[in-house]
C-alpha cells in the first residue's frame, strides 16, 4: 500500500463499473451541493418575504389570532412551508451529497489515490452509519416540532398544494414548476450518461482513421511550404 501511494494512482479502465460507480457518485456530488445552495438561499428569501408581510399587518388583524403560529398561517402559510421544505431538504441534501464525495473518494477512486493507498470501505460504512443516525434523529425532532401539521408528509403536500395555486397567478411560478420537473426528469440521464473514451474509440478503429488522415493532410501540408525537407 505504500508502495502504490508513493508511486501514485492507479488509473482506472475507462469502461470499468469502477470508474462508473465513481462518475456517478462525483456528478451526484455536485447536484446536491447546487441544490443545497438553491434550497438554502430560497428558505433565507422567503423567510425575509414573509418577516416583511407580517409587518405590514395592521392592529385590527392582529388582535384576531391567538398566537403567532396561528398569525403565520394564517397570512403567511405558504411562505411558512416554503421555509420548512426549503431549509430541510437543503440539509438532508447537503449530508447526502456528503456522503456522496466521501463513498466516491474513499470507497470508488482509483487505487493509491487516498493516503493509505487503499479502499477505505470499513470508513464509509461507519460515516454512513453516522449519516443515517442523524437522518433518523432530524425526522423525529422535525415530526416531533410540528404544531400545525402532523408529520412531514403534510408539510410538503400543502406545499404542492399552495404552488399550484399560485401558478395560475403568476407566469414565473409556472416556469420555475416546469424547469424543476425538467432538472428531476433529466437527473437519472445525468447520473449514469456515458461518453465513450478514446482508448474504446480506437480499439473500434475510427480513431486511427481520424489520425491517419490529420496525418496526410499535414504531409500534403508539409510538403507544400517545404518540398525539399522532409516532415
Amino acid at each position: 500500500p505504500v508502495a502504490a501511494s508513493s508511486s501514485g494512482p492507479v488509473p482506472m479502465q475507462a469502461n470499468s463499473a469502477r470508474r462508473r460507480v465513481f462518475v456517478a457518485l462525483f456528478r451526484m456530488h455536485l447536484l446536491l451541493t447546487v441544490y443545497t445552495v438553491c434550497a438554502e438561499l430560497t428558505a433565507v428569501l422567503v423567510c425575509s418575504t414573509a418577516h416583511a408581510q407580517i409587518l405590514d399587518l395592521g392592529r385590527e388583524e392582529l388582535v384576531l389570532e391567538p398566537t403567532a403560529l396561528d398569525l403565520i398561517i394564517r397570512h403567511c402559510e405558504f411562505e411558512y412551508v416554503a421555509v420548512r421544505i426549503a431549509f430541510s431538504s437543503g440539509l438532508v441534501a447537503f449530508l447526502f451529497g456528503l456522503a456522496c464525495r466521501l463513498a466516491a473518494t474513499l470507497g470508488a477512486a482509483p487505487r493509491g489515490s487516498t493516503n493509505t493507498g487503499e479502499r477505505e470501505l470499513m470508513i464509509c460504512l461507519v460515516l454512513g452509519l453516522m449519516f443515517t443516525s442523524t437522518m433518523a434523529w432530524w425526522t423525529h425532532l422535525y415530526n416531533e416540532e410540528m404544531a400545525s401539521f402532523p408529520g412531514t408528509s403534510r408539510v410538503f403536500v400543502r406545499f404542492v398544494t399552495l404552488l399550484l395555486r399560485r401558478r395560475k397567478h403568476s407566469s414565473w411560478a409556472t416556469i420555475s414548476i416546469i424547469s424543476g420537473l425538467a432538472a428531476a426528469i433529466l437527473m437519472p440521464w445525468a447520473l449514469v450518461s456515458h461518453r465513450p473514451s478514446r482508448e474504446s474509440v480506437s480499439e473500434s478503429g475510427s480513431l486511427p482513421r481520424l489520425e491517419s488522415g490529420k496525418s496526410e493532410a499535414s504531409m500534403g501540408s508539409c510538403s507544400a511550404v517545404s518540398p525539399d525537407k522532409s516532415c
